[in-house]
């Protein structure tokens, strides 16, 4: 006769082959959205449906993998296009930031991430209205913070595109709503 505790042993390796097969599913997923964005039609898609709400799901720290892919997209959306400025709007809410948030304050962040994400930080941080966003969440003094750590020369265009984040948001003459 088979025990509770055989069950459960038994069910703990299906269990994580499951999750294992779902990840490796949703990176798909992600890999092929990411892709697909490189054209106008599926950026407006993107934008019609309003994804971005469904990509937060994603832009956690507690997945390094999917965080990626989350910022990936993030990042492949925010290229110029027409569909640019809805999506930096659909960014722009206490949310998208308060997570933000979290991933610069995650311990040993990936500089790569940190680039990627100083490039969607930079065109929002042009949005007068988002600079409540940057004080709010002190992602202000994370990027200083992040500014003085980095100063080994790792990655120039990180630090160029954070200096801007910060010279947008002291200059409140130039920003657009």
């Amino acid at each position: 006769m088979t025990s509770l505790i055989d069950i459960a042993l038994i069910k703990i390796p299906v269990t994580e082959l499951f999750v294992t097969i779902l990840v490796d599913l949703v990176a798909h997923v992600f890999d092929v959205l990411r892709n697909d964005l490189k054209e106008q039609p599926t950026k407006e898609l993107y934008t019609h449906y309003k994804a971005t709400a469904i990509i937060l799901n994603y832009f956690k720290p507690n997945n390094k993998a999917l965080l990626n892919s989350a910022v990936d997209v993030f990042l492949q959306m925010s290229t110029e296009s027409i569909t640019l400025q809805t999506f930096l709007e659909s960014c722009s809410t206490e949310v998208w930031f308060r997570s933000c948030a979290i991933v610069l304050r995650t311990p040993n962040i990936d500089q790569k991430l940190i680039e990627k994400l100083s490039i969607i930080l930079q065109k929002l941080s042009r949005m007068r209205t988002n600079k409540r966003y940057f004080e709010v969440y002190s992602i202000s003094s994370m990027i200083q913070e992040i500014l003085r750590n980095s100063g080994n020369g790792e990655s120039a265009f990180m630090a160029l595109n954070l200096k801007s984040v910060l010279h947008n948001l002291s200059n409140k003459e130039s920003q657009t709503t």
